[in-house]
């Protein structure tokens, strides 16, 4: 399912289905 990962607040977030974490890698832009 397509869910809303706050990525940008923290610049990384976990998926609460598949309990992936996501890391934004560049964060200097």
């Amino acid at each position: 399912p397509k869910v809303y990962l706050p990525i940008e607040e923290t610049g990384e977030a976990k998926c609460p289905y598949c309990g992936a974490e996501y890391t934004l890698a560049d964060l200097d832009d």
